[in-house]
């Protein structure tokens, strides 16, 4: 939505995520509305995981204003299918919609060959099944497990 922008104050603004969740910032000035049944605030948060993950994101100090514009009008709105869903109010890190932002040559098989990974808007399982397949398979390279799912189900550093 249009409710993000940059912010300051984080612990780690920029850089690389510490990958055991230590750089981890997130504050929430939140309150609830029981009527409407909505948050209004804001989250503050660098985007960095609170656990361990195989491949540490990238930090970036983000506001995100409740409601976000995009969403404030009543009525029901659909959720994005590509790219950020939502944020997770515990950690302030970004929940993905269903759907990959795909994968270019070289970023899954371990070589670039011209096996063209995964495209935008792809299943993240088709994607994944598709990648094993056909750098064991078709090419006999390795998988960088790295960018696909996690035990947590995610992989996203964007």
């Amino acid at each position: 939505g249009t409710g993000s922008v940059a912010a300051t104050g984080c612990t780690l603004s920029s850089g690389t995520c510490a990958a055991d969740g230590a750089s981890s910032f997130c504050t929430r000035d939140l309150t609830y509305d029981a009527a409407t049944g909505k948050l209004s605030g804001s989250i503050t948060s660098n985007l960095c995981q609170s656990s361990v993950v195989a491949r540490a994101p990238t930090a970036d100090c983000v506001k995100q204003t409740f409601p976000d514009p995009t969403f404030a009008a009543l009525g029901a709105k659909a959720v994005p299918i590509l790219g950020r869903a939502a944020m997770a109010l515990k950690t302030g890190v970004n929940v993905y919609g269903p759907l990959d932002a795909g994968f270019t040559d070289g970023q899954v098989c371990s070589g670039t060959d011209g096996i063209v990974d995964c495209v935008g808007g792809t299943d993240l399982t088709v994607c994944e099944e598709t990648m094993q397949y056909q750098c064991k398979t078709v090419a006999g390279q390795t998988v960088n497990s790295g960018m696909l799912m996690d035990a947590c189900g995610g992989h996203a550093m964007p």
